[in-house]
């Protein structure tokens, strides 16, 4: 009897043009075995495990064919194809020794009559990786073939392995211009020259702020790369129609690795195949989604993708023990009209808010030099992913001081840190960019109704830092600490004058418990309540969250200011004169917006300050939520009486 085969028998199983499976098979003695597996996950996931089969028997081949057809229930498989793949798996496995070396002479003159070969199958695909080697397609219907660590690379046609003959996909979303490919590498004179070029490329066609022109550049290089990285942020403009977020994904977008571009109507499926397809940039326009939560699954892809090795998972429609494995790693950039009401995924996002431009150089219609200059810098990005992909570190960025920015925006954008690290400028360029963003995220985060509790639990306690949690007033009963402040107290709160409307005792304990803080029924003196217990860890972990940090600059005098003083209070009021308006985060901008409106009329409802806002380009929810907070916070005393007086 002979030992276990050397040589294992794989056919991919193809459908609609890419491979869904393998099917393999060997011979051990005198006996064959076949089973069925997903090349896709690594290691590959057996879908059949190892089955015996008789190649001869007409019996074997019936049952392999129902097995193979249960599990395979895709519509561009029928069962004739099926058989197809049995009947090939059969004949090759007939013609084996049991050692593993091929047939005889005569079976093998059998198996090539005439001098043709036995046929291979076709399988079209846009991206290989093969014996260390990266195979992608590129424009014109090739492929280019390149080897992480080497110099050169080829221009091929087709490739061709032992088991099958690769070709580059026909694809409509090439041919229509829904995905952007490179032609060919270029020479570039140093990663520095290219960010340079890709920035002002940029600059030429769309404005926006130098921060936020640098950022851009600096991601187009990361999408090149982006495999090599363990998460990735997303690059987002928000804005009314109007304002240019259409230029900015035509521009940016387009210099991107494989840019997939697609409709704002895009449900996830689409997506899930463009992901797998074509390995690229995801470009969404009007991504905004009707329910922007975590519930709507575009949503829960965006969540995922920021992250390797974390696939979405559902069950197939017909066999619910069958899983699903569905890709949603990979690069993305979207416009959207307002924010998302999922707050992770806004933590996902860099993000700039697009004005009408005022410049006159930049072109209403794109010229055609736009679009050859786009090709040039696509193919010199292509000779930059050629040479820099192996030097990628992953964790590059670990031993970076990013001062007080918060994990999850660490974790989303220390990828940057891999390219830049060693260029002069652009780590502290980033680091100010940070900084700018964490504090827009925690002033979107104070925009909530978790903020306003949070603004008006800090408020009652006198708490203005993190710095003075500790100077809460406690109260010692046995072995725990309280604060003697109740539910109840921080619903009147806010609830006076109109704060947050109609708020219960019971909706904001619910809220203070998510929030990590819990209330026990104890006395305090002469009074019983539930009070909250006082939980010094969670206080510091809010005040970071929801408050401002109070950073101390010099003013044009020479004496120290608070930042946060200044930019919250006096933004609004308009006490220190002229404004600098692009100065100003987007929630001091719709801050001095509504004071401006509210004081030029005197008396106003609210419902028609939230029209005019709108008009003006800010979402709705995020003036509502502003009103209310700011509110609570005691930012727009003046303006209280007369929303009030209007409501």
């Amino acid at each position: 009897m002979g030992g276990k085969s050397k040589e294992k028998i794989r056919i991919p199983v193809i459908a609609d043009g890419e491979p869904v499976a393998t099917l393999e098979g060997w011979k051990e003695g005198d006996k064959c075995f076949w089973q069925l597996i997903d090349p896709v996950l690594q290691p590959p996931r057996v879908i059949i495990p190892k089955t015996s089969i008789n190649p001869t028997s007409v019996h074997s081949r019936r049952e392999m064919v129902r097995m193979l057809h249960k599990e395979l229930e895709i519509d561009e498989l029928n069962k004739n194809e099926v058989e197809r793949y049995v009947d090939e798996l059969r004949a090759r496995l007939i013609e084996l020794k049991g050692d593993g070396n091929t047939g005889s002479g005569k079976n093998k003159a059998k198996g090539q009559k005439n001098g043709e070969e036995d046929k291979k199958p076709t399988i079209k695909t846009t991206y290989l990786e093969l014996d260390g080697s990266i195979i992608e397609q590129i424009s014109g219907g090739r492929f280019i073939k390149w080897t992480p660590g080497k110099e050169g690379y080829e221009i091929l046609n087709k490739v061709e392995t032992e088991d099958a003959i690769y070709l580059p996909a026909n694809s409509e979303e090439e041919e229509y211009g829904a995905v952007l490919l490179p032609e060919k590498p270029e020479e570039y004179e140093s990663i520095e020259q290219l960010v340079e070029e890709i920035r002002q490329f940029i600059h030429r066609y769309v404005d926006v702020s130098s921060t936020f022109l640098t950022i851009s550049a600096w991601y187009v290089l990361l999408t090149w790369v982006y495999e090599r990285m363990n998460t990735l942020p997303y690059l987002r403009v928000i804005g009314d129609w109007g304002v240019g977020k259409s230029r900015y994904l035509d521009t940016v977008g387009g210099l991107c690795y494989r840019a997939t571009i697609a409709a704002g109507a895009i449900t996830p499926a689409p997506i899930y195949r463009l992901i797998r397809k074509w390995h690229g940039t995801l470009i969404l326009e009007e991504a905004d989604r009707r329910k922007s939560d975590e519930t709507d699954e575009v949503v829960t892809i965006l969540n995922c993708g920021f992250e390797k090795r974390r696939p979405v998972l559902r069950c197939t429609k017909d066999n619910p023990d069958e899983l699903q494995v569905l890709p949603t790693f990979s690069p993305k950039i979207f416009a959207t009209r307002g924010r998302f009401q999922d707050v992770a995924l806004e933590s996902r996002c860099l993000t700039e808010v697009m004005r009408e431009t005022d410049r006159e150089d930049i072109p209403v219609q794109l010229p055609s030099e736009f679009y050859e200059e786009q090709k040039r810098l696509r193919n010199k990005l292509l000779m930059f992913r050629i040479r820099n992909f192996h030097k990628i570190d992953p964790d590059a960025g670990a031993d970076l001081d990013l001062g007080d920015v918060e994990p999850r925006l660490k974790q989303a954008t220390v990828c940057f840190a891999a390219l830049f690290k060693n260029i002069d400028g652009a780590y502290g360029e980033f680091k100010n960019f940070l900084k700018k963003l964490q504090r827009e995220i925690v002033e979107e985060r104070a925009n909530t109704v978790e903020g306003a509790v949070v603004s008006a639990l800090f408020a009652l306690t006198h708490v203005t830092d993190v710095t003075n949690v500790t100077n809460v007033t406690r109260h010692k009963i046995g072995n725990r600490e309280y604060i003697k402040l109740t539910s109840k107290e921080i619903s009147e709160y806010l609830n006076s004058d109109g704060i947050l409307k109609d708020i219960k005792p019971q909706r904001v304990g619910q809220i203070l418990k998510t929030l990590g803080l819990h209330t026990e029924p104890v006395r305090i003196g002469d009074d019983v309540g539930r009070y909250i217990v006082y939980d010094e860890r969670a206080l510091k972990s809010l005040a970071r969250r929801y408050l401002l940090k109070q950073d101390k600059n010099e003013d044009e005098n020479g004496e120290k200011t608070d930042v946060t003083s200044v930019t919250a209070v006096t933004c609004v009021t308009g006490d220190r004169g002229e404004i600098d308006e692009s100065q100003l985060t987007e929630a001091h901008r719709l801050n001095l917006a509504v004071y401006r409106y509210v004081k030029e009329r005197g008396e106003v409802k609210r419902s028609e300050v939230i029209e005019a806002m709108r008009k003006r380009g800010f979402d709705p929810e995020s003036v509502k939520l502003a009103l209310q907070v700011q509110l609570a916070a005691g930012w727009l005393v003046e303006m209280k009486g007369m929303l009030l007086a209007g409501r």
